[in-house]
């Protein structure tokens, strides 16, 4: 699985390309897991980009990836809550809101840090949900 929520390859590019970028901007993104949507949005628009995720595991593999494909992509393990943050032209959370908060504070704690976090006219990539489990085949027929 590429993703820890249920987003497929193909439609993780499609998001991609909806996105208006510059190799000048600059792109984070919190519970990046093994940074694949962010190296997908580096790779196109060549922008800057910072991915922060809690697990330890997931920035080592994400950091030997990026620099497997010659992508300068900067990785962090950290609380997100903690973690002082630049200002950026997208900020990304897929499948990750629980880094603001539990239950349905989580989708507003991460939109209300996203909109100070983002410049004015910049853009905010989020999708909530996530498998704790491998879903059941039929589940996934389903989707």
């Amino acid at each position: 699985m590429q993703f820890n929520a249920p987003l497929s390859s193909q439609r993780a590019d499609q998001l991609v390309e909806l996105l208006e970028l510059s190799p000048d901007d600059a792109v984070v993104e919190i519970g990046c897991g093994q940074g694949v949507l962010l190296q997908k949005v580096v790779r196109r628009w060549g922008c800057q980009a910072l991915g922060v995720d809690i697990d330890a595991a997931a920035i080592a593999a994400a950091r030997q990836a990026a620099a497997a494909q010659g992508l300068a992509i900067s990785f962090r393990c950290a609380d997100a809550k903690l973690l002082p943050l630049k200002p950026v032209s997208l900020a990304i959370c897929i499948g990750a809101t629980q880094a603001y908060g539990q239950g349905e504070r989580a989708w507003h704690n991460t939109l209300t840090v996203f909109s100070r976090l983002v410049r004015p006219g910049g853009q905010i990539l989020v999708a909530d949900g996530f498998w704790a489990r491998e879903p059941a085949p039929e589940y996934l027929d389903f989707l």
